[in-house]
């Protein structure tokens, strides 16, 4: 869910382009740029999703189990990241998302999962 939503802001910016420095007059044209941004609002409506989703979780699962799955997300993002906006993955991210992955096999096994 967390990766569908930063996929969504992420399409968003670009619709927007790069925001300059912020002033606060900058500011105000910025947010009234982003509230005309229908696929804000189906972002927020992703998040709000998984954060119920993330409540349903908690409440079958010790934290210290669930948070480290999160993690998954610094493996996710930056793969559909490369799929649906053709951004690289050079060698040494590839090698972080390895050691990511790792760690969560790591704490799954640990705890018996």
């Amino acid at each position: 869910v967390a990766v569908a939503g930063q996929l969504l802001l992420k399409r968003v910016m670009m619709a927007l382009g790069p925001i300059p420095a912020l002033t606060p007059s900058e500011l105000v044209i910025v947010l009234r740029a982003l509230l005309r941004q229908p696929l804000l609002y189906v972002a927020g409506l992703v998040y709000v999703f998984g954060f119920a989703l993330w409540l349903v979780v908690l409440s079958r699962l010790e934290l210290s189990i669930a948070y480290p799955v999160l993690a998954l997300t610094y493996i996710l993002v930056p793969l559909a990241s490369h799929l649906f906006f053709g951004e690289a993955i050079p060698p040494l991210r590839w090698l972080g998302m390895l050691v990511i992955m790792i760690g969560v096999v790591i704490v799954g096994i640990s705890t018996g999962g």
